[in-house]
């Protein structure tokens, strides 16, 4: 196969995502090209692009490397999500026509029938869905925009929340409560049940990893610098 700059852009994305390149991994831009079997001005310009979209970093003096979360980039990413999808689920519902319930429809039977326990990956996978199609059911693409940008650290996120004890088995519940508000037509109560969705993730998730205080799962700085998880952001846009 021949590469080109977005050939390898797209796979070292779906590497990162799927950690099979780990939080603060290195990535040498002669290596990459190496790899991909492309010359060094491709493997920049992959390179770059990740940087941009958050999934990696690039430090002057070591080069580039996979993107390790702190609590406080965790935080960060679920305020932002609070805010845009709780907006898109209310939309979402305003828009809602047959082809979009019948595919909500469809989601809600695999949300049924996963078991997050054994499954967790896939329960993350169906979750996953569930928010693409509100994203898209939308029908703003400003939002959608957001969304997207969004949505490569909150697939990080996920990732963490794979390992997080009982994270998938609550939200699928919350998922579920998401779907009944939209198929109901409840706008406010669709936003409603999003944005409690996303914080108690949010919470569940920072709040396992301090106690466990284990630094092989993605954080940089240790636990016990932080009593509580929303310490480190506006308390206000947590509160109903």
């Amino acid at each position: 196969m021949v590469y080109q700059a977005d050939d390898v852009y797209k796979d070292l994305r779906r590497r990162i995502i799927e950690e099979h390149l780990k939080p603060g991994e290195f990535l040498v831009e002669r290596d990459v090209s190496v790899t991909y079997s492309v010359s060094r001005t491709p493997a920049r310009e992959a390179l770059r692009q990740l940087v941009a979209d958050g999934l990696v970093v690039l430090d002057r003096g070591r080069g580039y490397s996979v993107r390790q979360l702190t609590v406080e980039d965790i935080l960060e990413v679920f305020v932002a999500r609070e805010a845009v999808e709780g907006t898109l689920a209310s939309l979402a519902t305003a828009h809602a026509d047959s082809r979009f319930l019948d595919r909500l429809a469809g989601i809600r039977e695999r949300l049924e029938a996963v078991d997050p326990a054994r499954q967790p990956a896939r329960a993350v996978n169906i979750g996953g869905q569930l928010h693409d199609l509100l994203a898209e059911a939308a029908e703003n693409r400003t939002l959608n925009d957001f969304y997207q940008k969004l949505r490569n650290v909150a697939a990080l996120t996920r990732n963490l929340s794979k390992k997080t004890v009982g994270v998938e088995t609550i939200s699928r519940e919350e998922h579920l409560r998401i779907i009944e508000a939209v198929v109901k037509g409840k706008r406010d109560e669709a936003e409603r049940q999003m944005r409690l969705h996303l914080r108690g993730t949010c919470e569940r998730m920072v709040a396992n990893y301090l106690q466990r205080r284990t630094a092989s799962l993605g954080f940089v700085q240790a636990p016990s610098e932080v009593s509580s998880p929303y310490e480190l952001t506006d308390g206000a846009r947590f509160k109903e």
